[in-house]
């Protein structure tokens, strides 16, 4: 990302016409090559080394991994039970209470899909393969052709139930926009 302004610091006072001109090529490679750090790399001091199951790792899409990671997050909540201090399983346990009919009622959309979305945030220890996962869904689903076409769309997001009505609704309006007849 940094590439442009590497070359064109090099480039500000070399000269690139006349006879003393520099061989461009080298000079981009060289200042394009980005040296490996020795220190300050980030680091997941909480991540477990814990094999992910077996339906994390035979996922073949980016909703089928993201679905496989809440369910296991979700049994490791369950297994370690909200009465340990684990911040994760108490918030689980407190949110299939907050599901029951209350004064307020029931969770809006919006409010399940914040929760959706806030599982595997609020999750601790995750397996390294499994953060990578989460960290970068947004460029696995883009690889996914994740874009402009409602229907892929609907099928990459699959585990996402709130995303899944949006291209379902913007498909709904689409066609009627495609079916009325022109004025």
């Amino acid at each position: 990302m940094l590439a442009p302004l590497f070359v064109e610091k090099e480039l500000s006072e070399a000269p690139i016409f006349g006879p003393e001109k520099i061989d461009l090529d080298v000079i981009v490679e060289e200042a394009t090559q980005t040296p490996v750090p020795t220190s300050g790399l980030v680091e997941d001091r909480c991540a477990s080394d814990v094999p992910l199951p077996e339906s994390f790792t035979k996922a073949t899409t980016t909703a089928e991994r993201m679905r496989a990671l809440r369910a296991y997050v979700k049994e490791i909540s369950e297994a370690k039970g909200p009465s340990n201090g684990n911040a994760l399983a108490d918030d689980i346990a407190k949110e299939s209470s907050e599901l029951s009919i209350s004064a307020e009622g029931p969770p809006s959309c919006r409010e399940l899909h914040e929760d959706l979305l806030e599982s595997l945030i609020k999750a601790q220890g995750l397996p390294r393969d499994a953060q990578v996962v989460f960290d970068h869904v947004m460029l696995l689903r883009a690889k996914e052709r994740y874009l402009f076409d409602g229907a892929i769309n609907r099928n990459v997001v699959v585990d996402d139930a709130w995303l899944r009505y949006v291209w379902n609704w913007i498909a709904g309006k689409t066609k009627s926009l495609s079916s009325e007849s022109p004025p």
